[in-house]
């Protein structure tokens, strides 16, 4: 099986801060998000053979709380192609600050959509392409259980590599923090 999660609240999404590749630890309700989804896992008798996360402590940090719930014995894989979209000039600016400036329209514009983005910023196909080049390390690790903990946009780009959103459906596309999303292999198989 396959378990994609992304990380447990950090303190900039407490903040309500556009994170990007800041290395924004875990808040306290991320910690319990992470213990939390772990215990969930433990309680469906998953145990990890191979865990992977992006650079960033929140996700590695998440990686290693769910990894001792579920009493798996692994090492964490780093891989910067797993890390969060680069909000370039947005990156550490208030969300409310920004729809205020900016106005609904090309705040969501530059938050979700799948080609535009924020001076300086990939956007989500960029970030698309970027996933779609760590799929073969994925690959060679398949029928086993894997855990991938990420990001939000990079779990979005992901259900887009996967085929499961396109480029319109996928600007609706929300990943809570904490939450797990677990794939059967055998759901994948024709899709990477």
């Amino acid at each position: 099986m396959l378990v994609l999660v992304r990380h447990g609240q950090s303190l900039y999404n407490k903040a309500g801060m556009f994170t990007g590749t800041v290395d924004s630890k875990l808040s306290m309700l991320g910690v319990e998000q992470a213990e939390a989804a772990g215990r969930l896992l433990k309680e469906k008798g998953l145990r990890f053979n191979v865990a992977y996360s992006s650079h960033l402590s929140r996700t590695y940090n998440t990686a290693e709380f769910i990894l001792e719930k579920t009493f798996s014995v692994c090492e964490i894989i780093e891989d910067k192609r797993l890390a969060e979209r680069d909000y370039g000039e947005w990156t550490g600016k208030k969300k409310q600050d920004l729809f205020l400036e900016h106005g609904e329209e090309m705040f969501k514009l530059y938050h979700r959509s799948y080609k535009t983005a924020p001076p300086g910023a990939e956007n989500l196909h960029e970030v698309v392409e970027r996933v779609k080049r760590w799929l073969p390390q994925l690959k060679k690790h398949t029928g086993k259980n894997v855990l991938v903990v990420s990001h939000g946009n990079t779990m979005r780009a992901l259900s887009v590599a996967f085929g499961f959103h396109d480029e319109k459906t996928v600007e609706g596309y929300e990943i809570h923090t904490g939450e797990t999303i677990e794939l059967e292999w055998t759901s994948l198989e024709k899709r990477f």
